[in-house]
């Protein structure tokens, strides 16, 4: 997949991860913190932000970042899937990416991020969910990132 727009990576090392979504196609500003990121979300439109966390048990930072700059999609990086993916979707995160990545997981989910801020149409073919009530995107995404933590 090819992707498109421009990605701010904040990290102590953003260069793995942008090198990553540089080799996909997409233009890559990397910051080492969040107070360069909040910085450069004020100064330069972004189409998608990519946190690596190492421990997201106190979200505040990410909050942080979500809640100020609600219009940019932030997907988190982490090497605790389980426990950060629950901690960064509470937090508002559009979705996570494991860590240590490979590149085809990088693609999808920045793929499927920035394809749902184009439109927001529901799959065609997703199976149906004994015992779930709605079909709202909102209970769409936490499916998938159910089934990603289990995968």
């Amino acid at each position: 997949m090819v992707l498109s727009g421009t990605a701010l990576v904040v990290g102590e090392d953003p260069r793995a991860l942008g090198g990553l979504l540089d080799a996909e196609g997409m233009k890559v500003v990397p910051v080492p913190s969040i107070s360069e990121a909040l910085t450069g979300l004020e100064a330069v439109p972004f189409d998608v932000v990519v946190l690596h966390a190492g421990d997201l048990s106190n979200a505040g930072p990410l909050g942080e970042v979500i809640k100020k700059f609600e219009e940019v999609p932030v997907v988190v990086a982490t090497s605790e899937v389980a426990k950060a993916a629950v901690e960064a979707v509470k937090a508002g995160a559009a979705d996570f990416i494991e860590v240590p990545c490979e590149r085809e997981a990088v693609s999808y989910v920045i793929g499927k991020v920035l394809s749902s801020r184009v439109a927001d149409v529901p799959p065609q073919s997703e199976p149906a969910v004994s015992g779930l009530l709605g079909d709202s995107k909102a209970m769409r995404h936490v499916l998938d990132v159910v089934r990603r933590a289990a995968g």
